[in-house]
Order: C-alpha cells, then structure tokens, then sequence
C-alpha cells in the first residue's frame, strides 16, 4: 500500500494540481521543479504505437495516473513501451497499479480494484486483453512479485480494509491463483514482497502500527528465519533485488534511490539523489542489471526515467505527453 505513506501523497497532489491549471502557466514545471543538474536526456522523440514487437533489450510496463485513492494511493492505466522509447503500446483501460512482468515476459501482473470495494490480482497477456483475477474475497491482496521460474506469486493481503486490528501480511499462491498460503509472520504488518532472484528468500516492508514508517527485512521462505537490513535505516519502500541477488534496491526519504547488500553488511550507497534528478522512488533493475527504472521528475510532471546501477547516465523515457505515475517495471520479451 502506499496510500498512508506522506511522500507519496505529496507526489500525487503536485501532478493532480499541475492538472488541474489548463490555460494557465502551471501546466508547464517552472524551472524550479526541475533538477539542479541539467535534465535527463529524452531516449527518443517519437512514439510510435505498435504490437509489442521483440525488442532485445526487453519491455517496460508503466502506469499513467488516473485517480487518486483514499486509501490504496495512485491509480493509472497501464502501457507498455520499449526501452528506446518506441512502440507505446496500451495494456488497459481501467484502474491498475503495481504491475510485475512474469519471468518470461508472457503475462503481467498487477493490482486493480473491484466494484465490491475489494482489491484483487489480475493477470493480462503481454500485449494486453482480458484481465483474469487471480485472488477473490473480501479485503485486499496486491502488489505481487513473481518467483524466478513463474510458478507461483508472493504479494501481501488483509481480509478487511482500515478498522481496528487491520494489517497486511505476507501471502504466495500458485501463478494461477490457486492454492494461496500464508508466507509470513500472522501477526506484523508486512507489505510489498519482492522474491529473491533464486526463489529462497523474500524481501519486504516490516511497517509499525500506523502503517507509515517501513523497515526493510529479508525472510528465508523455507525456514522462516527473518532478518532486518537495519542499515537500510526507516521510512523506505519498495524493495527491488539486483538480478544477482547481491543487492536491494529501495527507496529512502526523501525521494532518494539506495541500495544495500542483500546480506545485510556494509552500509547503504545512494544512486540517485536530488543533485541527479529532485525524486527518484520506485525502483527496480533491468532484466540484465545494467540499468535501472524508476520514477522521477520530468520537464512536464512525474515521469519515467532509467539510468546506470550507479545512477549514472540518466535518461528520460520517451517523450510522453501528459503526466506519467510512477509504477513501472522492466521485463523480458516473451519468446
């Protein structure tokens, strides 16, 4: 969830007040929004829409804001594009958000809310379609994470929304959405899972009472031994693994893109902070590690930028009209 979470909000109301000021100066970043360092170049100037054609260096999935939720957060439609900035491709129509390509870039994952004010997780093909829901029943379940070989899903639930006594755990069924079990603590309130590229460990937030502030904690999914990256420090979101699992990538405040080593050692190196672009969040890894995705500010609002592992080499994605949130993901073609 990333409703209750203050920095996000924060982002949301500037693009939804940027919005709302058509005809007037606001609908362009004064210079003051954007980066002290000279802008991200843009990766391309056309975007053409296409079929999802093959393109070796993979598929990026991304949302462009629709509506803000009370309680849930940002809401988009999702799109697929080419890392180049070409082949814009739409995924769907309605409200979605945490989308997750599966290993072999056949099918995505993701969040969508229900009329019964349930949320649940939907699967689409890669090129879009019909969405098939996976989970049912009342409450929530969201933000899934696929396990390496694309046989089942980790992503976190509660049975009721808000109230007394209401918190996320840990959740896995199997990729069709059959057999969900428990995958972690009963009693804390854990959210965004993020499977280990070998499938032996799960990544995830550890939030306190009021389900503001996470820590960042790392369970083994056989023994259920757990250990907090105390170093990762409080108040972060949205854990990424590199894809040789020597690394998390994650999110700090404020709007500060960090990595730390899996094991836990050492201490945490910034990878984009405001001297690089004034936010950064949302994180995650290409296919083949040599550059990450994440959100960030652009000449027209929120957009989606990628750069190298050290934060180097930033680039805007395309040169998308409008204002584009920030869920995004880097995956593979589907042969």
């Amino acid at each position: 969830m990333t409703g209750r979470r203050p920095r996000t909000v924060a982002i949301v109301v500037a693009v939804v007040l940027l919005q709302g000021c058509a005809g007037s100066s606001a609908t362009q970043a004064p210079p003051s929004r954007l980066s002290p360092t000279p802008s991200p170049t843009r990766v391309a100037s056309s975007m053409p829409t296409g079929e999802g054609r093959a393109d070796p260096a993979g598929r990026i999935v991304f949302g462009r804001y629709t509506r803000y939720d009370d309680f849930f957060g940002p809401l988009a439609v999702l799109y697929a594009i080419d890392p180049d900035g070409s082949d814009l491709l739409q995924l769907t129509t309605g409200d979605a958000a945490s989308p997750r390509w599966s290993p072999d870039g056949s099918t995505l994952a993701f969040t969508m809310p229900q009329a019964d004010g349930s949320w649940q997780i939907a699967t689409i093909p890669a090129g879009g379609g019909a969405a098939t829901l996976l989970t049912s029943g009342p409450g929530m379940s969201e933000l899934p994470s696929w396990s390496p070989d694309g046989s089942w899903i980790a992503y976190d639930h509660s049975p009721q929304i808000g109230g007394p006594g209401f918190h996320n755990v840990l959740y896995r069924m199997n990729a069709d959405g059959t057999n969900p079990r428990l995958l972690g603590n009963p009693d804390t309130f854990d959210v965004q899972p993020a499977v280990s590229p070998d499938g032996t460990k799960v990544a995830f937030l550890r939030l306190n009472a009021d389900g503001v502030f996470g820590t960042l904690w790392v369970r083994d999914i056989t023994s259920g031994d757990e250990r907090q990256l105390v170093a990762a420090g409080v108040d972060v979101e949205t854990p990424s693994w590199s894809p040789d699992g020597r690394w998390i990538m994650y999110t700090g405040d404020p709007l500060t893109i960090l990595r730390v080593a899996s094991d836990g050692s050492g201490t945490p190196v910034v990878i984009v902070d405001a001297t690089k672009n004034p936010r950064a969040y949302k994180a995650s890894y290409s296919p083949d590690g040599r550059r990450i995705l994440f959100g960030c500010n652009g000449p027209d609002g929120d957009a989606i930028c990628t750069a190298n592992p050290d934060g180097s080499g930033l680039a805007l994605i395309g040169d998308l009209p409008g204002y584009i949130e920030h869920w995004s993901d880097w995956g593979v073609v589907a042969p």
